[in-house]
Parts: C-alpha cells; structure tokens; sequence
C-alpha cells in the first residue's frame, strides 16, 4: 500500500486522534530511551514503571523431606536362632506335633479376638480351639505353650471382667485372662525373665500376618532347641559318646526313640488368690470334734479305710537315653579291642548319617540307582551299534528299562553324575550337533558296577 491510499484511509477514521496521541506517547519514550543509552544509564529503565514486567509463577510448595523408618534392632544372639529357618529334615515327635498345632489354632483365634479389641478369656478361647483342633483343651497344654514360648503372651488372673456376661456360675469367680504381647522382640532382647514386666506394657497394636509367621517361627525353633537337647544327652550318653555341634545335625540318631521324650514340662498358670474361710484353727477342730462326737461309726470307718488303702506308687517314667544304652552284655571269647572298633565304626556311621544334608542325601540315592543305570546303557550301546549316541536317544532308551520310573531331566541328571562317577566309561560330548553319550566298549562293565556299588556302601 502507498503512503498516499494509507493517508486517505487513516483520515476517514474516526479515532485519528487518538492514535495521534499513542504516536506521541511512543515518540517520546523512544526519544527518553535514546537518551538514556547514550548517558549510559540503561541499568535504570528496570527501575523505571513503565518498562517494568511483572511475571507470575505458580507457588511451589515444599517437599516434606520423608522420614526414613525406625531401624528395629538386631536380636540379641541368644535368640537369633530363634528366627532362622530350622533345617526341615528334623521331625518332630506326635505330641510336639500336637502341641504345634495347638498353638497355631490359638494364635488365630487370639488373633481375631485381640485385633477386635476384645478382652480374652480361656474359657472363650476353649471352645473356639478345641473346635478347631477337634480335640481337647486344657489348661495344661496352655502352660506347655507358655513353657516352649514364654513371651507370647500375658496371663492374668481378673474378676468382674467389663462386658462379661455373670451367670451364678461364674459370679465372684476369678477368670484366666489372655493377653497377646506384640512387644515379644523388646522381651527377648531385653532377656526379661517374665512378660509381665512393667517394658512388654507397650501400646495397643494389631497382630499383622506376619507377627503371626514369626511367632510360628520362635515356637518351631523352640521345639526343636527342646529335642535337641534330648537329642544330645542321648548322645553323651553312647559308648563311645558322640560330641556333634546341634547346628550340623539334619538327621536324628537310628537309636534315638523319638516317641520315648518326655512331655514338655507345663509352666504354672496365675492361680486365682486363696478364698478367705472364717474362723481360726480351733474353730475348725472343734466343728470336727462335734461331727465325730453326732456320728461316732463315721471316726471308725475313716480310720479302717485309710489303714487298708495301699500307697499308690507311680511307675518310673522309661527315659530314651536309658532305654537305649541298656544293651545286652558283649558275647564272651571277644576281645574288648575288637568291640571298641566296632562300636567306634558304628558311631562314626551315626555321625554321617546325622550331619548328612538334604542334597548328600539326593546324590547317595542317584549314586545307588546307578549300577543298574550302567548296565542298561551298556545293552543300549550294543543294540544300536553304535560308539556314540544323541542324548535324547540315551535317555528315551534308558527310560524305557528304567526300574525306578524315571524320565527326562532325572536321566540326564544320573547321565551326568555317572559320567562323573566312571568317566573312564561314559563320557558327555557337547558339539554343534547337540549333546553326545559316549561309551568305551572295551571297559567292562562288571568292575564299573562293582566300583560304584563300593561307593554307595563307602557313603
């Protein structure tokens, strides 16, 4: 557009004066402007208002800086044991078993009843447990629980219990209350000698899943801790004595009588305090004097009874350790050295066998199945003719005459193990063709299955 037709359109508006005025305004701030940059003053136009900028920024809120957890501290090592995983090769008896259990169904019905706030009393808990453990439950085995776990939990003996409901028979009487210590950690750290001390009265807590594991955990291993010390008086016991670290035992001794324990001793429950009786020592011999004097044939019956009554002798209680050291008297014409060598072999036999782990275990059992594993393999390589035989083909064979049963990755598994054992007879080849079994012909196959019988009765 010329400046001419700008000109004419520029009259016709209606506003011209005040765009007039706007051109004046800019004309004299770019004059100022001028001015100030050539007196060098050019820092100032930020502090002039008329070229200040305002820019708004959205507020950030700080971060809350998090907070790391409360490290809880280790456990001291008298009880460290206590958590670990117990090597589960060792059983234990029926009544530990039992008392096992019993303590898992009282875990979950105290569970329930300690998150809802309720108070516990055995008399509620009684029925509950019995219904899960489809058998009774006493008192007894209650203070067994507290004997293997002392700080489970906390007993008491109450009355007028809040929220109770009083029946005449329970009116005035004093109730077994039940009180799950969540602060069982502190407890055993601490070595407190009884929960009730004044650091297990903590705040309420809930009894999460996995409080309920670990609890689990501390009675198992604390079963066990029990029967190994049967276990290692047992031990001290043997002629000769066999001294085994408790840690390396996976297996019991073949002598001990697992059945034979003894119960595990019931700690005393709070009894409820004794009922007051009126009336002195005299007051109670004559109140007997009086009785007697009404009927005098009752006086002469009492005597007769107890005078014929037998005192009542209970039988002493058969002891493992005892059971099995009373062995028959050694053969006359034997030579005592002869004897000690023979028990000494025996105990040293023991010893393996008790410290043998679960995967020794495995590999003795292949190691026996492999004789006969050797002789099939021998009769697969003279059928096919062959000095050397594709995996699948050794294992789809040897399946097929397998007296055990075994297929797959159990083949190749005593494959491996056999070519271990006798690699003068059978070797493993890995090529690009995949993995070969190879086989030396000219090695007999009887002094192969002698060697590895020799190993197994060596193991």
């Amino acid at each position: 557009m010329s400046p001419e037709k700008m000109k004419q359109c520029l009259e016709k508006c209606a506003n011209i004066s005040q765009l007039k005025q706007k051109l004046a305004c800019f004309n004299n701030a770019n004059m100022k402007l001028k001015n100030l940059t050539e007196h060098g003053q050019g820092s100032k136009i930020s502090s002039k208002p008329a070229v200040e900028f305002e820019v708004s920024s959205p507020v950030k809120t700080p971060k809350k800086q998090s907070l790391s957890p409360k490290k809880t501290p280790a456990y001291d090592e008298r009880f460290q044991h206590l958590i670990e995983n117990s090597p589960t090769t060792l059983t234990l008896p029926y009544k530990f078993r039992f008392l096992k259990e019993a303590f898992h169904c009282l875990e979950t019905v105290s569970s329930f009843l300690h998150n809802r706030k309720e108070i516990i009393t055995f008399k509620k808990l009684k029925s509950s447990v019995q219904e899960m453990l489809s058998k009774n439950f006493t008192e007894t085995q209650l203070g067994q629980i507290k004997s293997v776990f002392p700080f489970a939990y906390i007993f008491r003996r109450e009355k007028d219990l809040p929220n109770h409901k009083v029946t005449p028979n329970n009116k005035n009487k004093w109730q077994l209350t039940i009180q799950v210590n969540t602060n069982y950690k502190v407890d055993m750290q601490m070595k407190l000698g009884t929960p009730q001390s004044p650091l297990a009265a903590v705040e309420y807590r809930k009894l999460t899943p996995l409080m309920l594991l670990e609890r689990g955990k501390v009675f198992h291993a604390s079963l066990l801790d029990i029967l190994q010390q049967h276990h290692q008086e047992f031990l001290v016991s043997l002629d000769p004595p066999v001294v085994l670290d408790p840690a390396c035992i996976t297996k019991w001794h073949s002598e001990f009588q697992l059945d034979a324990v003894p119960d595990v001793p019931a700690a005393q429950l709070p009894a409820p305090p004794p009922e007051e009786t009126g009336g002195t020592a005299r007051d109670l011999l004559d109140r007997a004097h009086s009785v007697f004097s009404k009927y005098p044939n009752l006086e002469r019956s009492l005597q007769a009874v107890a005078a014929a009554a037998p005192r009542e002798r209970t039988p002493p209680r058969a002891n493992p350790s005892q059971a099995a050291t009373s062995a028959p008297p050694p053969p006359s014409g034997l030579p005592s050295g002869l004897l000690e060598r023979v028990r000494a072999r025996e105990a040293a036999c023991q010893q393996r066998l008790m410290t043998r782990t679960p995967a020794d275990s495995r590999r003795l059992e292949q190691l026996g199945r492999l004789p006969q594993l050797a002789r099939s393999l021998r009769a697969a390589f003279v059928s096919e003719r062959r000095a050397a035989l594709p995996l699948e083909t050794a294992v789809s064979r040897l399946a097929d005459s397998s007296r055990a049963g075994l297929r797959g990755n159990e083949l190749v598994q005593h494959l491996r193990l056999l070519a271990e054992e006798a690699p003068h007879f059978v070797q493993m080849m890995q090529l690009k063709a995949g993995t070969f079994v190879k086989m030396n012909r000219d090695t007999d196959v009887n002094k192969v299955v002698n060697t590895l019988e020799d190993k197994v009765k060596k193991a």
